[in-house]
């Protein structure tokens, strides 16, 4: 049987001969009940494998590879062009979707995948794209030769490119028939993506006539359109070149630059704007509107808008204005339009919103009238939620109220609340002196209180942040109770925060004044272990404490609509905490604890400053394929008034998003170790980067496979804490590593998420090997659920 197998699929027979060495040998994987199961599943899918090669008829696509003799011949495009592409592999073991569909279909044959076939009609089909494509590319005289290696009714294909010298632009002539439009294309050359000595490609072509229309809509040649502008190119075989001349034709009523009737073109501007901020295009009822004339505040001896308006008025209009970026008298620009669009849909109030122009009925009107119009949503709505939370890696249960009026004060401002209630399960610390652990041994409830202005409130009528950059101001509140194993804990904070947008992927916001008060009661049994130790540094981050300080956050996503673009995030914070008050301290004294510290309504503050950087770079294969890195960077210095950082801003290593081979908050610092010390660690220093490769299974179940390496370190030597001060010689070699396989259950708007992490390497000082291949089992793997992406 084994021999049939071997001969049936030599791959498959590989595994499980590394399944049968795994199996006997006991010391390297524990579980051979789970061995046992899963040389039975190979077996099965390996056994009927020549009966099927038989019915198939034509042996079975396994692979595609394209090989080009020249650097130059963008082979990745190219792979989108191949017709027939092999059968997905589960977990890149087995293709179970094709055993599905020969095992288990019915006369419908709607289960599985059908099998990727060898077909010379598409093979062909296959070559004659791409040859269309190198002759687009420049490549007039490329070759394609398809090579197929058959065995044991599999087939791999090589298409083997022979690409010849690339044709190149010798003289490029601008031949442009309007003289209004002459001087913008020319002032706009340097911009060109043609020049001479490049490599002939139509598509480059075809973008540059998007550009070139692009610019000019920016210009107020609202009319204009790509058709006006065509190509004619002369090439010369012995110099391998191309004579190109660009032909920019005079507007025609028809739009066909052969039209003998043509005009210039000429360049529009806006008349009157028409907004409607009730706007309901599917009413039964007949609505009565009627039409006055608003000035701006910013400019109120401009020209007016008419607001088409239904009675009572629900938005104030001025709110509306501040977020239009055109104005009557303006020269037409399409990226304002378009940016006026999207700054509309910011208001929370507003479903979507349209700005349409009617076309002039003449050639010589140059003025356009703008209609603006609003669909509403409802202004308030309220949900309750219940869900599965996952809290820094702690599993539980939760249930939120959602509350939202999205215009209060009638002039955009978004008033939420949320009141929310959780049980978790704490496994990383628990209450020594209890007979049994429960499974929900923490309880949450708390609520948040926010209000978004969308402008900046200043003292004054001055706004530092022009409006094109979507400025808000957000008002925070909120309490949170938990009550944990070892202690209870009651939080209090407060903010004021500035956001705005000085571009589609680019965000800022700064929080000049943040407070959060901090009150914690630790039981007997918690107490007694924080007074094991000697140094106050831990001690200090369970005891009441109050933060007081400036937050600011940076973010930048390269992220677009097209889902085949590689794209990066770049994620920067800082803050600061404490100053303020230690210099008036410092200037005019204050209440002083007996421990020597400061405090502010009896409650210690902290003071420190702290600074992160997490940036990831996402790369889109084919077939939904995607491998993310990311890399993780983070110092906190606590002075002054703290001997070490507030427990809830140091750094910390382990649970979901991270180390996932440890659970939260059990790594580190360095490698400091004690089985015996139940207490949540933290650092002040994190260094940590991440591999994941994330593939599809089948439908919305996705893998992944993933890397993580990483840790926290202290700044300072603590007695402690052996071995968790940071230094420079050594911290490379303190690096723990773990590694895993994760499940995705990916809907697009929701992902829940099962990922398997297990050490590999271990920096702690436990007086064996730090590297763990030899003692691993499934006792290790520490599983970790949550919902969505971890990075």
């Amino acid at each position: 049987m084994f021999a049939l197998i071997r001969e049936d699929n030599g791959a498959m027979c590989l595994y499980i001969e590394y399944l049968l060495f795994l199996y006997e040998k006991k010391t390297i994987l524990k579980n051979r009940v789970v061995i046992a199961l899963l040389l039975g599943v190979l077996v099965l899918f390996s056994s009927c494998g020549a009966s099927r090669r038989a019915s198939r008829g034509a042996p079975l696509v396994v692979k595609n590879k394209i090989t080009a003799d020249n650097k130059q011949v963008d082979t990745g495009d190219l792979n989108s062009l191949i017709t027939v592409t092999p059968n997905k592999k589960f977990l890149g073991l087995f293709r179970a979707r094709l055993w599905l569909y020969e095992h288990f279909n019915g006369s419908e044959k709607n289960r599985g995948e059908p099998p990727a076939l060898l077909d010379s009609a598409a093979m062909y089909n296959t070559t004659r794209q791409m040859k269309a494509y190198l002759n687009n590319s420049g490549f007039f005289r490329g070759k394609i030769t398809p090579m197929v290696s058959e065995k044991r009714g599999k087939a791999s294909i090589n298409y083997h490119i022979e690409s010849g010298s690339p044709y190149r632009y010798n003289i490029i002539e601008w031949d442009i028939r309007d003289t209004i439009i002459d001087d913008f294309i020319y002032a706009d050359s340097t911009e060109s993506l043609i020049s001479h000595g490049d490599i002939y490609n139509a598509y480059t072509l075809d973008d540059e006539r998007d550009r070139i229309t692009r610019m000019l809509k920016n210009n107020g040649f609202y009319l204009f359109g790509k058709n006006f502008i065509r190509y004619e190119a002369d090439s010369t075989e012995k110099s391998k070149s191309i004579d190109l001349k660009v032909i920019v034709e005079p507007f025609s009523i028809s739009g066909n630059p052969e039209d003998s009737l043509t005009y210039p073109h000429h360049q529009y501007y806006i008349d009157n704007i028409y907004i409607t901020p009730d706007y309901r295009p599917y009413a039964q009822e007949e609505i009565i509107y009627d039409t006055v004339q608003i000035s701006p505040l910013k400019d109120p001896h401009g020209e007016p808008y008419f607001f088409v308006e239904t009675e009572p008025k629900r938005m104030h209009p001025n709110t509306i204005l501040n977020t239009l970026l055109i104005k009557p008298g303006d020269r037409y620009a399409m990226k304002d339009v378009k940016q006026t669009q999207k700054r509309l849909s910011t208001l929370r109030i507003y479903k979507f919103a349209t700005v349409e122009f009617t076309t002039p009925e003449s050639p010589e009107d140059t003025m356009l009238t703008c209609r603006v119009n609003l669909v509403r949503r409802p202004v308030h709505s309220a949900s309750i939620q219940t869900e599965v939370t996952n809290s820094s890696g702690n599993p539980g249960v939760g249930g939120n109220f959602f509350y939202e009026n999205k215009n209060l004060l009638r002039r955009g401002e978004v008033f939420r609340i949320t009141l929310k209630g959780a049980l978790e399960a704490q496994a990383t610390s628990y209450n020594e002196e209890e007979d049994e652990y429960n499974l929900f041994n923490t309880l949450e409830l708390g609520g948040d209180v926010s209000l978004v202005f969308p402008k900046f409130l200043f003292p004054g009528k001055k706004q530092f942040i022009s409006d094109r950059f979507l400025p808000r101001t957000v008002l925070t509140g909120g309490y949170n109770f938990q009550r944990r194993p070892d202690y209870s804990r009651h939080i209090t904070n407060v903010s004021i925060g500035y956001e705005w947008k000085p571009d589609q992927q680019t965000s800022h916001r700064l929080n000049p004044l943040e407070i959060n008060s901090i009150k914690i009661y630790p039981d007997s049994s918690f107490t007694a272990r924080l007074n094991q130790l000697q140094n106050a540094l831990y001690k200090s981050q369970y005891t009441d404490h109050m933060i007081l300080g400036i937050t600011y956050s940076f973010v930048r996503s390269t992220q677009s609509i097209s889902a085949s673009r590689n794209f990066s995030f770049l994620k920067l914070n800082f803050e600061s905490s404490g100053n303020l008050l230690r210099s008036y301290n410092s200037l005019f004294g204050g209440e002083i604890s007996e421990d020597g510290y400061y405090s502010l309504f009896n409650i210690r503050y902290a003071q420190y400053v702290k600074g992160e950087a997490d940036y990831r770079y996402y790369i889109n294969l084919p077939y939904k394929n995607q491998v993310v890195f990311r890399g993780r960077a983070g110092v906190g210095i606590p002075y002054g008034n703290s001997v070490s950082m507030p427990f809830e801003k140091g750094f910390f290593g382990g649970g979901s998003n991270d180390m996932r081979g440890w659970q939260i908050r059990t790594l580190g610092p360095g490698t400091f170790y004690n089985d015996t010390l139940y207490i949540e660690r933290i650092g002040d220093i994190l260094l940590e980067a991440n591999f994941e490769y994330r593939f599809p299974i089948y439908s919305w179940f996705r893998g992944a496979f993933f890397i993580d390496a990483g840790n926290i370190w202290l700044l300072n030597e603590n007695e402690d804490f052996p071995g968790g001060k940071f230094e420079f010689k050594n911290f490379i070699k303190e690096f723990s590593i773990s590694s895993g396989l994760g499940l995705r259950l990916d809907f697009d708007f929701f992902i829940i998420r099962l990922d398997g992490g297990i050490p590999i390497h271990d920096p702690a000082d436990r007086g064996g090997s730090k590297w763990k291949f030899n003692s691993l089992g499934m006792k290790d793997v520490t599983w970790n659920f949550a919902i969505g992406y971890p990075f």
